[in-house]
């Protein structure tokens, strides 16, 4: 059941979903007093179901908004932004998705143009994301392989970029993005793999999702599905490719 409504969200609203939990706002950003980072840190404390539609929305004001939430450190569940930011780090890298997804936040014209303003955000979210594929070497239980994360450089800044691009595993098209990232880009990430840092959970909880093929990959090996010595042979021989699967 969708509401329509504004933030802060009205007290009769809030109520009205305490008692019908069935209940997820659509916030109209245009309406709203609470704006950019306000809205985000709002939202993230509050934490309800919504979305944020945007109507007549200037593009200096959606820009805002975009950066503030590929900035923040306040993990949100905003499914329009979490588009948005997708399909930018995939354009900065040549690949335009906009056909794929609902999207009516940025047109492709104003994705290259955010892009072009905002490279130093957008450079660090493609490198945050495309180094999952060293998470992922992390999480293998197996020394061996674990030890390959040696070969790439430490990054220990818990705000090396905002937090909610660990929310874009759950989109199988970013990984379309690990590829055009070069293998001496990626970093291991000291912060972001190895502490609760995205509001008490660690970056396993938004890794090991259904839509992420290496976490997949993962799992047989694991689960002794898949051998650890025929995997680690293959990482030799290319690692780059392997660690885009």
């Amino acid at each position: 059941m969708h509401k329509i409504t504004i933030a802060p969200i009205p007290l009769d609203d809030l109520k009205e979903y305490f008692s019908n939990k069935e209940i997820k706002f659509h916030i109209n950003y245009d309406d709203s007093t609470l704006k950019g980072e306000k809205l985000l840190t709002y939202l993230s404390n509050l934490d309800v179901p919504c979305d944020v539609f945007f109507k007549n929305t200037s593009k200096e004001e959606k820009f805002d908004i975009v950066k503030s939430y590929l900035n923040t450190r306040m993990l949100v569940n905003i499914k329009s932004l979490e588009v948005t930011a997708l399909l930018i780090v995939l354009a900065s890298k040549g690949i335009d998705n906009t056909s794929y997804y609902n999207n009516n936040l940025l047109t492709i014209e104003e994705i290259n143009e955010f892009i072009e303003f905002n490279k130093e955000i957008v450079e660090k979210w493609t490198i945050a994301l495309a180094s999952g594929s060293v998470y992922n070497l992390y999480t293998i239980k197996d020394d061996k392989i674990k030890d390959l994360t040696n070969d790439f450089d430490k990054v220990d800044d818990a705000e090396y970029c905002g937090i909610n691009y660990v929310k874009l595993y759950n989109y199988l098209s970013v990984f379309e993005l690990f590829p055009k990232v070069k293998l001496k880009d990626k970093k291991f990430l000291v912060k972001q793999f190895t502490e609760p840092m995205f509001k008490g959970s660690s970056m396993y909880d938004f890794w090991y999702v259904k839509n992420n093929p290496m976490a997949i990959l993962t799992y047989g090996i694991a689960s002794g599905s898949l051998d650890n010595d025929k995997y680690f042979k293959l990482k030799r021989e290319n690692i780059e490719n392997v660690s885009t699967i």
